[in-house]
């Protein structure tokens, strides 16, 4: 993320990021604060056996990217 850049090479980089941390879930929210700032997003719901979680990244002009996953930690569950 582009920021202030002073003689020395050392950038000061502005953003807000929120969290929430919950027993099965977490949720995070960043917010970049620039001229066009870009807006992240996370959430991630978790069982003893399997976790799933999602984010996507966008900015005031158009949409970034976004992905998803699946996390199986229990070798017993088979899918078919």
């Amino acid at each position: 993320m582009p920021g202030w850049f002073f003689p020395a090479g050392i950038a000061i980089l502005l953003h807000l990021e929120v969290q929430y941390f919950h027993e099965y879930a977490a949720l995070t929210t960043a917010v970049g604060l620039k001229k066009s700032p870009a807006v992240d997003f996370s959430a991630t719901i978790d069982t003893p056996s399997i976790t799933f979680g999602a984010s996507y990244m966008t900015s005031c002009s158009d949409f970034a990217k976004y992905n998803a996953g699946v996390n199986i930690t229990k070798s017993s569950l088979m899918l078919h």
